[in-house]
């Protein structure tokens, strides 16, 4: 069995952002059986043309594509936070699971055999590890310390301490204290109960979250509150999840590059990801790269475009 599957994207309306997210949508098809079709969701913000930006991606049309903007009320309100979110609030098309992923993630490896587990009726979440505690400026509490942020705020949020903590995929060297759940959002699995959940929450918590603290993490910060908020059934995804082109992160997690299923391109000491699709096309090409996970993407992008023609 196979589950149908939809990956939701955030992005602006810019060239660099539509050269990803077409990335995503190719390098997703080549995994596609006959009885495997995703569906992709890209939401826009930023005060989005969708009838522009359909024009500038008629490559789309190819793939199961759909193209939602973030209303005017909630950009102005929460700004790029609130095209993150407004995810939630998408229409159902009828996946068994919803996958948030960012701009700068690409599928390596077939995903959907991973997550049957999910199949119920409880809500389920599954993710990885961010890589640090979340970066943050009180707005209430001004004398509230880095490390006790998350006791902080599970107590404002009248949620139980969780009795089983984790340690950040990037980080135990014992002078950052273990976490909750607190998952980087770049790959994040919800099945259909977790998302009617998320759908009904996630403003209400990041109106309450704002009074607290200012963190441009709230996003993911958010999703922990949520998920012990409602009981959600929680599995920590090992890194090949969300492997990011960072070898600090890679060597922590012992990942060997043939076993990464989803790459998570996020550094930019070897390539910018605002321009190795468009203006350093050719830089990048040309490239010798050290990182393992940037000679994989190097790798795929280079087949990818040879599939279409060089164009």
């Amino acid at each position: 069995m196979s589950p149908q599957i939809e990956f939701r994207i955030p992005i602006s309306p810019t060239p660099d952002f539509y050269e990803r997210v077409h990335l995503f949508c190719a390098a997703l098809r080549r995994l596609e059986t006959a009885s495997s079709k995703n569906l992709v969701s890209i939401v826009v913000g930023d005060g989005a043309d969708l009838s522009r930006t359909r024009r500038d991606n008629f490559w789309a049309e190819q793939y199961e594509v759909k193209w939602y903007r973030v209303p005017d009320e909630i950009f102005a309100a929460y700004s790029y936070h609130g095209t993150a979110d407004f995810r939630y609030l998408l229409p159902d098309r009828g996946a068994d699971l919803v996958i948030l992923v960012d701009a700068d993630t690409v599928l390596l490896k077939p995903i959907d055999q991973d997550f049957l587990w999910m199949f119920c009726d409880q809500p389920c979440i599954a993710g990885h590890m961010a890589h640090l505690p979340a970066p943050f400026v009180p707005t209430a509490y001004s004398s509230l310390q880095p490390n006790d942020l998350w006791p902080f705020l599970f107590r404002e949020f009248s949620i139980t301490w969780p009795e089983r903590l984790y340690e950040y995929s990037l980080k135990s060297d014992g002078e950052v204290p273990p976490a909750p759940a607190y998952y980087n959002l770049g790959f994040i699995v919800l099945n259909q109960p977790a998302v009617r959940i998320f759908r009904e929450n996630i403003f209400p918590v990041q109106d309450k979250l704002r009074t607290l603290i200012d963190s441009y993490m709230s996003c993911q910060i958010a999703v922990t509150l949520i998920s012990y908020l409602h009981a959600t059934r929680r599995t920590n995804l090992p890194a090949i999840f969300n492997a990011a082109n960072d070898l600090a992160h890679l060597n922590h997690n012992r990942i060997q590059p043939d076993q990464i299923k989803v790459i998570h391109y996020l550094r930019t000491d070897e390539i910018d990801k605002h321009a190795f699709l468009t203006d350093q096309r050719s830089a990048f090409f040309n490239s010798t790269l050290r990182n393992p996970v940037n000679k994989l993407l190097q790798k795929l992008v280079r087949e990818l475009l040879d599939e279409r023609g060089g164009d």
